[in-house]
């Protein structure tokens, strides 16, 4: 079939307006998902990200395998909040690792995390509670914390303290139990530096705190817990 100078142009025309609609479409298409994924990834690294407690530590309220958000807006932590520490090694990847990890971590529930190593429990974020302010005074007995503020005369407390209401494991082991294995649940009165907070796990007696470390900075408290999401049944905020 031959067709006609002026069909032949018209056909040209129309393909070439079709191929440039096409692309036009893919680059607003490509151009969306670069923004999103930018989006999402600036909320993820200024404003909040997800942390998966990958164990017993603050049982009873948060399960293991529980899905919490933080986030890293500046806050002066308070009595009794949680909040998520800085690990204590860190992995030296690149930004695009961690925020490629940090997006799959939240879009897979905390299932997938391609480039952080789950066998190094050092390496990951973990979840505490604030129990002790620079400059208190404190003793543990049978695993429950007393604080003595600065500038007061008396010894509370932990919950009295603060208006967060939080329950903690507490169960005493046996009678015969050898107390010089596993964490303390007594100690003698310690006074808190100027820089130094006391974090505590809820599960008392099988986890890891500042009874084991010691004091903490302030710069060693990364971001603060603010919701469960996972699992969807325990969802609410602190």
């Amino acid at each position: 079939m031959v067709l006609f100078p002026y069909m032949k142009k018209q056909v040209y025309e129309i393909s070439y307006s079709l191929k440039k609609e096409r692309n036009a479409k893919n680059l607003r298409i490509f151009l969306y998902i670069i923004i999103t994924f930018t989006v999402i990834n600036l909320l993820l690294q200024f404003v909040f990200f997800p942390v998966k407690q990958r164990s017993i530590s603050m049982q009873p309220d948060i399960q293991k395998d529980s899905c919490v958000l933080v986030t890293p807006i500046s806050t002066k932590p308070k009595r009794g909040q949680l909040f998520v520490l800085n690990p204590r090694s860190k992995q030296n990847n690149s930004f695009i690792i961690k925020v490629t990890d940090k997006f799959v971590g939240f879009f897979t529930l905390q299932k997938i995390k391609p480039f952080t190593s789950i066998a190094n429990m050092s390496s990951m974020s973990e979840l505490r509670r604030i129990a002790a302010l620079p400059g208190d005074t404190i003793y543990m007995k049978d695993y429950i914390l007393y604080v003595k503020p600065a500038n007061e005369s008396f010894f509370y407390t932990e919950f009295e303290l603060t208006n967060v209401k939080y329950n903690i494991d507490v169960v005493l082991p046996p009678t015969d139990w050898d107390r010089s294995m596993g964490i303390s649940g007594s100690f003698p009165e310690i006074k808190l530096g100027a820089d130094e907070y006391f974090v505590l796990s809820d599960n008392r007696l099988s986890s890891m705190d500042s009874r084991l470390w010691g004091p903490i900075p302030r710069s060693s408290i990364l971001a603060k817990a603010f919701f469960v999401y996972y699992p969807f049944n325990k969802m609410r905020l602190f």
